[in-house]
């Protein structure tokens, strides 16, 4: 407010995060375990917590600002595709879409 209407600072970032609280520990691992899948463009990341279970972060490039008018189960699976996932990411999909909670957002710079 102090410096104007957001429209003259606020730029797009063209990054989508997704985000949620696992319900249980991913198979393989110990609940203190961090875990990160990186590609250009896209990633999955699992970081523990001291006081709950790990919580998993998704984010990947994208400047299609309609994928926020559906729910983020659906928009999340089209970037890390079309190619089958392994093990490891189709179970923090699946812990995902089952999530009670989970947010996404886009990601833009001031």
């Amino acid at each position: 407010m102090v410096f104007g209407p957001d429209s003259y600072y606020r730029r797009p970032f063209n990054h989508i995060i997704a985000t949620t609280i696992l319900n249980e520990t991913v198979p393989g691992f110990q609940p203190n375990d961090g875990i990160v899948l990186a590609e250009p463009g896209r990633s999955a990341l699992v970081f523990p917590s001291a006081d709950r279970l790990p919580t998993v972060l998704f984010n990947y490039r994208t400047n299609d600002d309609a994928q926020f008018r559906r729910p983020p189960v659906e928009f999340l699976r089209r970037p890390f595709g079309p190619e089958l996932t392994g093990p490891l990411l189709q179970n923090l999909f699946q812990q995902f879409e089952k999530a009670d909670d989970h947010s996404s957002t886009p990601r833009t710079r001031w």
